[in-house]
């Protein structure tokens, strides 16, 4: 199965951004997870996070920038025998219109 690779994740972010140099100073994706799994694990673990830290809080003082894992219809695929499902999840950001930077998480 094929993912995108550090390298290529590295050259699509503009020059000098402050994100590609920690990716680029960062240890390779973990053997186990292509980048796919990777950041789909990190985001479904944001969003356990975020609610978490939202106990209790007021409804202005929430953060709502990590989505829920939204599932579609699983499906059975008879040759492998293995049941699957599409998971759609995103991170929502306030971003500055002139430079494409997230200034702060959704509120």
């Amino acid at each position: 199965m094929s993912d995108i690779t550090k390298a290529e994740l590295i050259a699509a972010f503009p020059a000098g951004d402050a994100v590609a140099a920690w990716w680029t100073a960062a240890d390779d994706f973990p053997v186990s997870a292509l980048p796919n799994e990777f950041f789909y694990r990190t985001l479904k673990a944001a969003y356990k996070a975020q609610v978490t830290k939202n106990t209790g809080l007021s409804a202005g003082s929430q953060i709502a920038g990590y989505t829920a894992p939204n599932y579609g219809t699983p499906t059975f695929n008879v040759t492998s025998g293995m049941e699957s499902v599409v998971v759609s999840i995103s991170v929502q950001s306030r971003v500055a219109l002139d430079d494409d930077v997230a200034v702060a998480p959704l509120v």
